[in-house]
């Protein structure tokens, strides 16, 4: 670690970096609405992935399914993924050793 500190220490400093100004004059905004949808869309990723993540890490696909259903109106999807979910459990194939089936 010594001769790592010594060598940055040693090191030969770099240039000076000059910052050149960025000209947005003829630039544009966005309209608002576009704004509006691309921050609404970013959310609805976020919280889709929080409630994916939040179900792997409680082990229960319940809640994503009925938040899918509700908004998908599709309760064939919903049933298609518990059961699926219900599969892997009881063969133990998840990865977490608290959700392995019990024998």
């Amino acid at each position: 670690m010594t001769v790592g500190v010594l060598a940055v220490l040693a090191a030969p400093r770099e240039e000076r970096h000059v910052i050149r100004p960025i000209h947005a004059e003829d630039i544009q905004a966005a309209p608002a609405a576009w704004e509006a949808l691309e921050w609404i869309v970013r959310l609805a990723i976020l919280a889709a992935g929080a409630l994916v993540l939040g179900s792997g890490l409680a082990a229960n696909a319940g809640v994503a399914c009925a938040r899918a259903e509700r908004a998908w109106a599709r309760p064939a999807l919903r049933d298609a993924v518990l059961s699926a979910w219900a599969s892997a459990r009881a063969s133990g194939s998840t990865w977490s050793p608290w959700c392995r089936a019990s024998a």
